[in-house]
């Protein structure tokens, strides 16, 4: 019955650890290049490692699109550690500029 519990404990964390956060900064912009960053958060993902800026990520074009999600590889990290490291993939798409 302890790995039965077990099981569920574990298949909930999990299942409820991926989530998906799209935001479309400029509808009427081309998109551009897709970059793929790995980001580190602590403590339940309150306290980020590092921050980001525009420039470091697109330079002057600016950013068309941020997707922040928690992948199945990052969920099981995050069960591993009980929620004291948790990583998350950040996909940027910046702007195409017209040259």
């Amino acid at each position: 019955m302890k790995n039965f519990y077990l099981f569920a404990y574990i298949s909930i964390i999990l299942v409820s650890n991926c989530f998906h956060n799209r935001v479309t900064y400029d509808r009427n912009a081309t998109p551009g290049d897709k970059k793929e960053i790995k980001t580190h958060f602590f403590l339940v993902g309150l306290y980020p490692d590092r921050k980001f800026s525009v420039e470091e990520l697109c330079g002057k074009d600016g950013i068309y699109q941020v997707h922040d999600m928690t992948n199945f590889e990052d969920g099981l990290l995050s069960c591993l550690t009980f929620g004291i490291y948790t990583p998350r993939t950040l996909e940027v798409t910046c702007i195409r500029q017209n040259k």
